[in-house]
């Protein structure tokens, strides 16, 4: 999310509105990785609607949140991205005048 360093809260919620636009993002990250299934060892797959991706030979599907920080999230993906943005910008340090 280092790309989001220079964002303000108002451009971040406008960037992810939904959790398919934080699944979007996830899987534009995971296809500059070579591929790998975890469970098969394949390599070739399709992509699907829900930017998940499923091998073309034993059609296990593996969702965009597999192997990130946003996998069996309770709460949705939405909201763990604000969570994570909030943790990783800086506070401004605000001083009392007197």
């Amino acid at each position: 999310m280092y790309i989001f360093k220079s964002q303000n809260l108002l451009e971040f919620s406008y960037r992810f509105k939904v959790d398919e636009d934080c699944k979007e993002y996830i899987a534009l990250l995971k296809a500059k990785i070579p591929f790998k299934y975890t469970r098969c060892n394949h390599r070739d797959c399709q992509t699907r609607t829900d930017f998940s991706r499923q091998c073309n030979i034993c059609i296990y599907t593996e969702s965009a949140t597999v192997e990130t920080l946003f996998r069996k999230v309770k709460y949705g993906v939405r909201k763990a991205f604000f969570i994570c943005f909030e943790m990783s910008t800086p506070q401004k340090a605000y001083q009392q005048v007197i």
